[in-house]
């Protein structure tokens, strides 16, 4: 064999021993483990499969063992929150002191969402609901009334908060009364019954035990129903009761100047209710509004600034 034979026949050898060879062995190898990957994803697929199937099973009762719960939801009635106190809770209106001077008006009545006219007698069975809104306050002084009271029968029955905005009841009653504003909902399955229900509407002041009336108090009439109530209510409680009422305290004042005005309202635009001389005054204060003060004496009530007198000990 020629130096030439040789050098071709090394050269081949070297090809396959160091290049053709590895490359086999790796292609060998990249399919020995692309099968093993493959077996096991498909092993994996079966195994999730299996349990997704039997979770499904657990998930998923028969309705016989159990019942559906959107369909035990949409049986029950539908709840409201009304403004009447539940049974046992009502309490004599004698516990309060009333006075004839208006403070407030009913706007306007309703029965299950229908309007009800001024001059009809309000009809309804035990599972209605009476809507009622309206205003309330001193329509002289401007004293806002937190909180309406309802009694029927001589017995207090519900109350609401006052806290609707009024615009037009502070442009054509008093600019102190923009929110003196109320609406609530009577259960007329909690109303007690008399020989003439009338539900009436009181005003509770800030202060003190006096109630003063909402004009338009309704008459009503229950119809016997045997029909069970046909909604769920959520009843409020008292918010203030008689005992818990803040007192009228008579404080002790000393009145800086002579002819310190007392006016209609918490401006000195505003009328001129009476005037005060220098020296001791017994007032109660009823409200404070912005550096304005209502004060209610012998002498006089109104609004003054609360820079025009000082608190004795």
């Amino acid at each position: 064999m020629t130096t030439v034979e040789k050098s071709a026949t090394g050269k081949f050898l070297w090809l396959v021993r160091h290049v053709l060879f590895p490359a086999a062995f790796a292609l060998v190898l990249v399919a020995v483990i692309g099968g093993i990957l493959v077996y096991r994803d498909s092993q994996m697929r079966d195994f999730l499969g299996a349990s997704q199937t039997e979770s499904a099973d657990l998930q998923q009762p028969e309705s016989e063992d159990f019942p559906n719960t959107e369909s035990v939801a949409q049986d029950l009635p539908p709840a409201v929150q009304v403004n009447s106190y539940p049974p046992g809770r009502e309490y004599l209106l004698s516990e309060w002191q009333t006075v004839d001077d208006p403070g407030g008006f009913v706007d306007a009545t309703f029965v299950n969402g229908e309007l009800i006219g001024l001059d009809e007698v309000v009809s309804v069975v035990p599972g209605d609901v009476i809507h009622l809104t309206g205003w309330a306050g001193h329509r002289l002084l401007g004293m806002r009334f937190p909180e309406v009271l309802f009694s029927v029968c001589d017995k207090v029955v519900g109350g609401v908060a006052v806290t609707g905005a009024r615009p037009d009841i502070a442009e054509s009653v008093h600019p102190n009364l923009m929110f003196s504003g109320w609406e609530a909902n009577l259960f007329a399955s909690d109303l007690p019954r008399c020989d003439e229900s009338t539900i009436s509407v009181w005003g509770r002041p800030p202060v003190g035990w006096t109630l003063r009336p909402v004009l338009g108090g309704r008459i009503f009439e229950v119809s016997i129903s045997t029909d069970p109530d046909s909604i769920m209510v959520i009843h409020e409680e008292p918010l203030v009761r008689p005992e818990d009422a803040r007192e009228a305290k008579t404080r002790r004042l000393s009145i800086h100047h002579d002819e310190t005005t007392l006016h209609q309202c918490a401006n000195a635009s505003c009328d001129v209710m009476a005037k005060l001389s220098q020296g001791a005054l017994n007032a109660v204060i009823v409200e404070e509004s912005e550096g304005w003060v209502l004060l209610q004496s012998v002498k006089g009530s109104g609004w003054t600034m609360d820079s025009g007198f000082r608190v004795l000990p």
